[in-house]
């Protein structure tokens, strides 16, 4: 009688086991079916998701990650979450085992790579296992999106009543196509995209005609005299004087002021309040609000990146990201900030740069900083918040400073710097002892005088 019990409480046992696996396998499976993040598993599949994503305007997120990198894995949930946040953005992950030739193409090197993608081309890069700041860059790329597409949506009407009006006085609407290459050009926003029917109007009729090239001019802004591309998306309290040139897929927020002979690149956004001096050139950058920018800036520009092969011959190394600076930042007369090339370059909040600076490709600087004048910065060096530069200081490439640094005059660093306090020398050591070998350097020149 026990054994027959035993055997009945086993197979109740057994029974409501395979009940418990059964429904959390369901569960898996919904989940698996809710799921919005698309797994890249050859490079077909990866090259198909870019193609789609061109064709439709729709902005990527990948993940990079691996199996065998604890923290890559963690962020696999947090990535879900990412992409139910964010319906009109497609995510995708590549386990680099899988797809090594995805990886080594857009020069994954650690785990986990976080890229985010615009018509194809990488715009951001961040690594590592930090949601709040991935969620943020996401969130910052997103936003900027909607605004520029409510913008081309507002340009597209424009040009449909322009062409409409047009065409209405001409006989034949597809020899007016053929004489004037009238037709709408929209760089990275699609008609598709922007939800906008052009069945039954004259613009509907010249595509149907072949008629793709598109006459975009440069026209004169009424507040200040300058000229802008009818692509650019600009407030209306935005100035940008006489010589001043805003180029498409710009973006000028409220009260922005453009300088004379200030050149705005394709795709640059400037946030408001914002002052831009004469002779600025801005290309590859986003600067943030109230900041100003002095005479003679050059910001965005190719780093200084270059390889030697084995035959001795200089190639240069592709320079394909951004630089971001932000909000309250003034940047002196004729100071130079490269565009990165594996990393956007980073200007921090509230940073104060003085003239004649030079910052390279890849560079990130914290919050509140100070650059003196001449201060030369090489590529990929990271400097934290409250960091002081003083005159002419140097720091090498791919160097390291920690927040809450001051560096005298003349200084040149070398090496990482790990602790917060005053340095000086070439190479920078603590000041204490930057002094003492000043004092010893006097003493011993004072003795060989006398000998």
């Amino acid at each position: 009688m026990g054994p027959e019990v035993t055997s009945g409480r086993k197979g109740r046992r057994s029974k409501w086991a395979r009940a418990a696996e059964a429904e959390r396998d369901m569960e898996s499976q919904e989940q698996t079916n809710k799921s919005r993040v698309i797994k890249v598993d050859s490079q077909e599949t990866w090259d198909f998701y870019i193609s789609q994503a061109k064709d439709q305007g729709c902005p990527i997120v990948v993940h990079f990650t691996a199996s065998w990198c604890m923290p890559s894995v963690a962020m696999n949930s947090f990535f879900e979450e990412l992409a139910s946040a964010y319906q009109d953005v497609l995510f995708l992950t590549v386990d680099v085992d899988d797809v090594k030739a995805v990886a080594s193409k857009m020069e994954v090197k650690a785990m986990p790579t976080f890229l985010i993608l615009r018509d194809g081309a990488q715009v951001d890069k961040l690594v590592g296992a930090n949601p709040d700041e991935i969620k943020k860059r996401v969130d910052s790329f997103v936003q900027s999106i909607r605004v520029n597409l409510a913008a081309a949506r507002g340009h597209l009407k424009n040009l449909v009543r322009s062409f409409n009006s047009r065409a209405a006085s001409a006989k034949n609407h597809s020899a007016l196509c053929r004489k004037e290459c009238a037709s709408v050009y929209f760089s990275a926003f699609h008609l598709s995209t922007c939800s906008f029917d052009l069945q039954g109007s004259s613009l509907g009729d010249a595509a149907n005609a072949d008629c793709v090239e598109a006459e975009v001019e440069f026209q004169k802004w009424n507040n200040g005299g300058g000229i802008f591309h009818q692509l650019a998306f600009i407030d209306p309290t935005a100035t940008i004087e006489v010589g001043g040139v805003v180029h498409s897929r710009a973006t000028l927020g409220a009260d922005v002021h453009i300088g004379s002979g200030a050149i705005v690149g394709p795709g640059v956004v400037i946030g408001k309040s914002t002052k831009i001096g004469y002779n600025v050139a801005l290309s590859n950058c986003t600067i943030g609000e109230s900041c100003v920018i002095h005479n003679g800036v050059s910001i965005g520009q190719d780093g200084f990146g270059f390889f030697v092969d084995e035959h001795g011959n200089i190639s240069k190394k592709l320079q394909t990201l951004s630089a971001r600076i932000g909000n309250h930042v003034e940047i002196g007369a004729n100071t130079c900030i490269d565009r990165g090339s594996w990393r956007d370059t980073v200007i921090g909040d509230h940073a104060k740069i003085d003239n004649l600076v030079q910052i390279g490709h890849n560079v990130i600087i914290g919050n509140r900083c100070m650059l003196c004048g001449q201060v030369g910065i090489a590529g990929s060096v990271t400097i934290g918040d409250d960091v002081i530069l003083g005159g002419r200081v140097a720091v090498r490439d791919h160097v390291s400073i920690i927040s809450k640094v001051r560096l005298a005059a003349g200084s040149c660093v070398t090496k990482d710097i790990k602790e917060p306090g005053d340095y000086g020398g070439f190479p920078a050591v603590p000041i204490r002892e930057w002094r003492r070998q000043i004092a010893a350097h006097r003493r011993n020149s004072k003795k060989v005088k006398t000998q």
